[in-house]
C-alpha cells in the first residue's frame, strides 16, 4: 500500500464562482431538517465580494387536492387566490391557498419569507433587489434576484426553503448563482440593489 493510500487524498477545495452556476431546489426534498433543500453552489464566494442569486418559478406547500379542489377529502374546502395547477405560491408571495369553506380570504399575495440564502453566516431571508420587475400575478416564470455578500470568510451559496412538512408539497425552484458583475453597476444599475452601494464606483469595488 502506498503512502498516499495510507495518508488519504486531500480534500477537494471548491475554486470561486466564475460563470453563472444553475441549480435546482426540489420543494419536495430535504438534507436539513425544517427545510426543503438546500441547494448549494458548487464554487465559492469571495469574503467582502458581491454576488447575485436569481431564483425562478413556483412551487406548492399546500396538499394538492385542496389546492386543485378535487375529490371528497376536498370537500368544505375553497381556494383563494391563483394557483398554478397545484402551484399557489412563488420564492417570495403566497398566490393562492386553501381555506374552510365560508372563511373570508385573506388579502393576497402574502409575503411568506421562507426562502433563505446562507453565504456563510446562517440561512437568511433576502429581501429581493429591485434589479427585476415585480411579478403581478403567479406564473412558473416568475422571477426574484437577491444581492448576497459573505462577511465571515470564502463560503459556498445554499438556497433553502423553510418548511416543517414536505409531504404535501409539488415543484421546484431554478437558481442562478454568479458574481456581481461591472455592467450590473453601470448607467445607475447600481441603485436597484438599494442601499447596498453608494455609488457605481462603491458597486464596482464590490464586483469579484
Amino acid at each position: 500500500m502506498s503512502a498516499f493510500a495510507l495518508l488519504g487524498a486531500a480534500p477537494a477545495v471548491a475554486q470561486p464562482i466564475v460563470n453563472e452556476q444553475l441549480l435546482r431546489l426540489e420543494a419536495t426534498e430535504s438534507t436539513v431538517s425544517g427545510m426543503a433543500g438546500p441547494t448549494t453552489s458548487s464554487g465559492t464566494a469571495l469574503d467582502g465580494k458581491s454576488y447575485v442569486v436569481r431564483v425562478t418559478g413556483a412551487y406548492g406547500a399546500y396538499d394538492r387536492r385542496l389546492m386543485l379542489e378535487r375529490g371528497p377529502f376536498a370537500t368544505g374546502w375553497q381556494l383563494c387566490g391563483q394557483r398554478v395547477g397545484a402551484r399557489g405560491q412563488d420564492a417570495e408571495f403566497i398566490w393562492g391557498l386553501p381555506v374552510p369553506a365560508g372563511v373570508f380570504c385573506p388579502a393576497l399575495p402574502i409575503s411568506h419569507g421562507n426562502l433563505v440564502i446562507d453565504a456563510g453566516a446562517g440561512f437568511t431571508d433576502y429581501d429581493p433587489v429591485q434589479t427585476l420587475p415585480e411579478p403581478t400575478n403567479l406564473a412558473t416564470s416568475n422571477r426574484y434576484e437577491y444581492l448576497v455578500t459573505p462577511t465571515n470568510g470564502d463560503a459556498l451559496i445554499s438556497v433553502g426553503l423553510l418548511d416543517s412538512n414536505l409531504t404535501d408539497n409539488v415543484g421546484a425552484l431554478r437558481v442562478r448563482v454568479r458574481s456581481l458583475r461591472g455592467r450590473d453597476c453601470e448607467a445607475g444599475g447600481w441603485a436597484f440593489f438599494g442601499d447596498a452601494f453608494t455609488s457605481e464606483a462603491d458597486c464596482r469595488s464590490q464586483a469579484p
